[in-house]
């Protein structure tokens, strides 16, 4: 009975607190979906670009010796599109362990920062209703955690 009547009293509260927090899940929801969508658009343009290069090199006959295992250099040095397809190729890969490399690190941080500040949050949260409502918020806890 008690904690309905504490739950009538505080009722702004609770409903205020309900908004705050739907809203805090939607954008958490939105930035996630957001960033789903620009990892697959990101991965589709690293693979236009592979799909590009090797095309380039199917296309040029003269590129096919960049694959043999064993060319007498002496004869027939490296060409200037030989060399520029193996650059491009070069680049490409740093790009796509650079992006890769990106993310994991973004992941991580990300991990570590979301749950240093849900502790934070939390604590604040418990420091806050104590002052706020004092023993009346605690029996509330003890009420819906015990259960």
């Amino acid at each position: 009975m008690e904690v309905l009547n504490w739950l009538a009293e505080q009722r702004f509260y609770l409903i205020q607190t309900v908004g705050v927090v739907g809203g805090l899940v939607f954008t958490a929801h939105a930035i996630r979906k957001d960033e789903r969508a620009r990892t697959i658009s990101n991965t589709i343009a690293l693979n236009e670009q592979y799909t590009q290069m090797w095309h380039e090199f199917y296309e040029r006959p003269a590129l096919s010796r960049i694959l043999k295992k064993k060319v007498d250099l002496k004869k027939q040095p490296v060409s200037d599109e030989e060399t520029l397809f193996v650059k491009m190729l070069i680049l490409h890969l740093d790009t796509v362990r650079l992006g890769l490399l990106a993310v994991w690190r973004l992941r991580f941080h990300h991990r570590v920062q979301r749950h240093a500040a849900l502790a934070v949050n939390f604590v604040s949260q418990l420091h806050a209703g104590f002052k706020l409502f004092g023993e009346s918020f605690l029996a509330f806890l003890m009420l819906t955690f015990i259960r």
